[in-house]
């Protein structure tokens, strides 16, 4: 695939030490769109200072709400892009994946990328049930590759850590989509869903609005 074809969106928030360090891998080989959620650390200066393209939110508005924003510039702005790549910037994943997503994009209008470990065990869970339910895993993961062209006609939505929108994918009759193996390495500092208790309520009411689908809708 043409490398012009495709961005890698990466929304952060004070990540500014590993993200750096993502970026001097990749800048200079792909496009890239940083969604800089109202980090208070150096993320901004130094998106400046070496010409990144960015957004940046006037407040936080959320890991999803930042990716949400992401897709729609892009759709907007870029539209000679076919695939929009999202990756985390606390550097769990490799950059050396992408290349993985890249090499079988023609073939597919979603690829997820199954984790080799989760950091929760109700993601166990969820990803056990998105398997019974898709026969797909882990849509939780932050490494993932849509078609564009898909994405134009998807309903967006804060609520579900983006699953309901892998969900319209998955729920569309001709849609392709498929699992990729990647391995994650253990993030730095502290995770993006901080309060633990809140976040594996959320994920238990995920597994709850999975499980109310029946036949390719929500009930």
């Amino acid at each position: 695939m043409e490398r012009s074809k495709v961005i890698i969106l990466i929304p952060s928030r004070n990540e500014y030490s590993t993200l750096r360090k993502i970026l001097k891998k990749i800048h200079r080989e792909y496009l890239i769109l940083v969604i800089d959620d109202n980090s208070k650390d150096n993320t901004h200066k130094y998106l400046l200072k070496n010409k990144i393209p960015f957004l940046r939110n006037s407040k936080q508005l959320g890991y999803e709400s930042s990716l949400i924003k992401g897709f729609k510039h892009v759709l907007k702005n870029r539209k000679k892009i076919n695939y929009i790549i999202t990756m985390d910037a606390d550097g769990e994943h490799s950059f050396k994946d992408i290349k993985k997503f890249l090499n079988i994009s023609k073939n597919y209008d979603l690829v997820i990328g199954k984790r080799n470990r989760y950091n929760r065990i109700t993601e166990h869970f969820l990803s056990w049930v998105f398997y019974k339910k898709f026969r797909i895993y882990d849509p939780l993961s932050g490494f993932k590759m849509y078609k564009t062209k898909k994405l134009y006609k998807i309903k967006y939505s804060s609520k579900y850590f983006l699953v309901d929108l892998a969900l319209q994918f998955v729920q569309s009759e001709k849609a392709k989509y498929i699992n990729l193996p990647i391995n994650v390495r253990k993030r730095y500092g502290k995770s993006r869903l901080k309060n633990w208790f809140f976040t594996n309520l959320k994920i238990l009411k995920i597994i709850l609005f999975v499980f109310s689908i029946r036949n390719g809708r929500s009930s």
